[in-house]
C-alpha cells in the first residue's frame, strides 16, 4: 500500500504545489495563472498532456496503464472493505534541485522546507484558505492523517538533510523532463521510490510548463515516476515568484 500511496502522492502533487501559489495571486478559469513569461501562459500542470504524448510515442503503453488503474482500484476496494476510518502516514521526501548557480540562490532550503510543510497543512486540513469553502461542501472537507517530511537518512543510510543539489545550465521541456529524473541526462536519479517520494525542481525555461507528474499506474520505470516542478512554482509563497 505504500508503494501505491507514493505513487498516487506524485500523481496529484503537480495540482497542489502549483496551487500553493495560484492561492497567492490568483487564477484565471482558462487553467492558466496570472504569471508569464514573456508572452507564453504558463500552464499551471502539463501532466495530462505529457502523458498523451507517452501513449502517443509508446504503442501499448496505454493498454498497460489502463489494466495498472484497473489493479490500482481493486487495491483501493480492498482497502475500503477493511473498514478503516483514518489514515496516520508520514511520507518520507526528498527534493532533487537542478539548475544554475542563480537557481540555486533563488530556491533555498527553507523554501524547499516551506513546501513540504504547506503540503502537510494541506492534507491535514490546517491551510488557511480553507476558510474560503463553501458552507455546502464543509461537511465533505477532506483531513488526511498524513504527514509530509524530508528524509533524515538517505539509501546508503547517512544523515540527508532530504535535500540534494545538482548545479548547471540544463533548461528541461515537456518531451525531456524525464531526463531530469536521469544522472546521465543532467538530471539525478531517484531515490528508492518504494521509501521515498521524489521531487525535482529545475527550470522550464520559457515553455511555460510549471509542473508535470506521472499517473499511477504509469507503465514506465518506476524510478522516472515523481514530480518534476519549474523553480518559480515550487515553495509556500516563495518571494522570487
Amino acid at each position: 500500500m505504500k508503494k501505491f500511496t507514493f505513487q498516487f502522492l506524485a500523481g496529484i502533487l503537480c495540482f497542489l504545489a502549483i496551487q500553493t501559489q495560484a492561492q497567492n495571486r490568483g487564477s484565471k478559469p482558462d487553467g492558466f495563472a496570472e504569471l508569464r513569461t514573456g508572452v507564453t501562459p504558463i500552464k499551471r500542470c502539463y501532466t495530462v498532456e505529457a502523458q498523451e504524448e507517452y501513449f502517443r510515442t509508446h504503442p501499448g503503453s496505454r493498454a498497460q496503464f489502463d489494466q495498472n488503474q484497473h489493479a490500482i482500484q481493486r487495491q483501493v476496494n480492498d482497502y475500503l472493505a477493511s473498514r478503516v476510518t483514518a489514515i496516520n502516514d508520514t511520507i518520507t521526501v526528498v527534493i532533487h534541485v537542478i539548475g544554475s548557480a542563480a537557481i540555486q540562490t533563488l530556491v533555498t532550503d527553507q523554501v524547499l522546507r516551506g513546501q513540504v510543510d504547506t503540503l502537510t497543512a494541506d492534507y491535514q486540513g490546517k491551510n488557511a484558505d480553507s476558510t474560503r469553502i463553501p458552507a455546502h461542501f464543509k461537511p465533505i472537507f477532506g483531513k488526511m492523517g498524513i504527514t509530509f517530511l524530508l528524509a533524515k537518512t538517505d539509501p546508503n543510510g547517512l544523515p540527508t538533510t532530504g535535500i540534494e543539489r545538482r548545479e548547471n545550465a540544463v533548461t528541461f521541456t515537456a518531451g525531456t523532463a524525464d531526463n531530469a529524473k536521469q544522472n546521465a541526462q543532467g538530471g539525478m536519479n531517484a531515490w528508492d521510490p518504494a521509501k521515498y517520494l521524489n521531487l525535482w525542481v529545475v527550470s522550464f525555461g520559457t515553455s511555460g510548463i510549471l509542473g508535470i507528474s506521472v499517473f499511477p499506474g504509469d507503465p514506465r520505470n518506476i524510478n522516472l515516476h515523481g514530480f518534476v516542478c519549474d523553480y518559480r512554482a515550487f515553495g509556500s509563497g516563495a518571494p522570487y515568484l
